[in-house]
């Protein structure tokens, strides 16, 4: 699940944005947006044009004790985060991480929120909840921080306890499950289709 928000000229229509293109006036929008994100709080949006700094931006963020909020921008990790949840950080070391835990790493200017799977060879191993492959082993330094709670149409879930925690091991231990079948590819496309239909049940149910 990747994070950011797009500028506010990028949010009109082709015709509109050409006319305000020809009057200046779409990079005074996207400077007068992105002044706003700085203002309100440096590290609870990210400017998509320039990750690294938001990466920067988050981790200061919780070197001061915040837990800054970005917003997710892919459905790799649906039906648990879909495109336009936010999403809460807190900061961690490789060493405290569990199988299961949803990390956020900035690997090469991005950012990406997936499962954490296991350290192999001392990376990071992760997958995205709707994907069937794993991602490239991370050093460990891409790591920014482990998601802690979910915002989604007003309404917070913490990962931490109660019922968020008990909803994400759930879900954990079903995509271990899942793994474990891959060798049969029939079999695991199957399970995986079923997993996918269960998991959207019990989180309307817990939604």
């Amino acid at each position: 699940a990747f994070s950011g928000v797009k500028p506010l000229g990028s949010r009109y229509p082709p015709e509109r944005l050409r006319f305000m293109e020809s009057k200046g006036i779409v990079d005074q929008i996207n400077h007068d947006y992105k002044q706003r994100l700085l203002f309100m709080n440096p590290a609870t949006e990210l400017i998509k044009q320039n990750q690294s700094l938001a990466a920067a931006m988050l981790q200061q963020s919780m070197a001061q004790g915040q837990t800054p909020f970005l917003t997710v921008t892919s459905d790799s990790m649906a039906p648990l985060l879909k495109t336009g949840d936010q999403i809460g950080l807190e900061p961690t070391a490789v060493s405290q991480l569990r199988p299961g835990d949803i990390i956020t790493l900035a690997p090469k200017g991005d950012i990406l929120t997936h499962r954490f799977w296991s350290l192999e060879m001392g990376q990071i191993r992760t997958r995205g909840d709707r994907l069937l492959l794993f991602d490239p082993l991370w050093p460990p330094d891409c790591l920014l921080g482990r998601v802690i709670v979910r915002r989604r149409n007003g309404r917070s879930l913490s990962f931490t306890s109660g019922r968020g925690q008990r909803l994400n091991r759930h879900l954990a231990r079903l995509t271990q499950i899942e793994n474990r079948l891959i060798p049969n590819k029939s079999l695991v496309r199957l399970f995986h289709r079923a997993v996918l239909v269960w998991a959207r049940f019990i989180i309307a149910i817990t939604d």
